[in-house]
This record gives C-alpha cells, sequence and structure tokens, in this order.
C-alpha cells in the first residue's frame, strides 16, 4: 500500500474523529458553532457516530499493510464523499445551508478526489 494512502487514511481518522466528538458528545454546542439550525440533537448524534465509526476504519486502514486489505473501505469512502458533496452542494444551492456547510463541501470534495486517486493507482488483479 501506498504510503499517500496511508497518510490519507490518517489525516481522514484525524478529522473524522475530531468532528465525530464534536458532534457525538456536544452536539448542541457544535451545531451552535457552526449554525447547522434548526437543531436535532438524535441527527447530529448519528452522523456523529458514523464519523466515529468512520475514524475507527481509517486508523485499521492505516495499519494495514496491503491494498487488498484496505480496497472495499475505499470504494465505502469515494461512495459517501461523492455522496457529501452532492448534499452539501444542494444544501448551499438551494436549501439557503449555513456558511460552515462550504467547509463539508470542500473536505468531502478533497477526499473525494484522494480516495479516487488512490483507487486508480491501485494494483489491479490480472
Amino acid at each position: 500500500m501506498s504510503k499517500g494512502l496511508k497518510i490519507t487514511f490518517l489525516i481522514h481518522a484525524i478529522i473524522s474523529l475530531v468532528i465525530g466528538i464534536g458532534l457525538y458528545i456536544i452536539p448542541r454546542t457544535f451545531g451552535e458553532m457552526v449554525d447547522w439550525m434548526p437543531f436535532d440533537p438524535t441527527m447530529m448524534r448519528m452522523f456523529g457516530g458514523a464519523l466515529l465509526a468512520l475514524a475507527v476504519s481509517s486508523w485499521l486502514c492505516y495499519r494495514a499493510a496491503s491494498w487488498e486489505q484496505v480496497r472495499i473501505v475505499v470504494v465505502m469512502e469515494i461512495a459517501f464523499t461523492i455522496l457529501g458533496v452532492l448534499g452539501g452542494l444542494y444544501a448551499v444551492l438551494a436549501d439557503d445551508a449555513p456558511p460552515f456547510t462550504w467547509v463539508q463541501v470542500v473536505i468531502a470534495a478533497v477526499f473525494a478526489i484522494l480516495w479516487i486517486y488512490f483507487y486508480t493507482k491501485a494494483p489491479k488483479k490480472s
């Protein structure tokens, strides 16, 4: 597995952990910080839980040794980040979402590009 992919997993684990903790532990405070209103603590905690699970999977993939061990996670991340970009863009362009939504869109877009890049550069089975 390439060093670049390992670093991507590590950075993803850290970002997902930080944002996931904020959403899961202090959803009201986090929601007020980023102006995600109206406030729904259940949905914020569920999204935080999903990000914490992604942090765990990225940490495990960071520690993995081969492409075969991480391939399915990379494919899932491609789907997750592309859907995040599309949903975020719709929210800011059609639903008048708060400005912080652009941060989510940019982060998801950067990771989508990275995941797609590493997927296309992965060794192919013959």
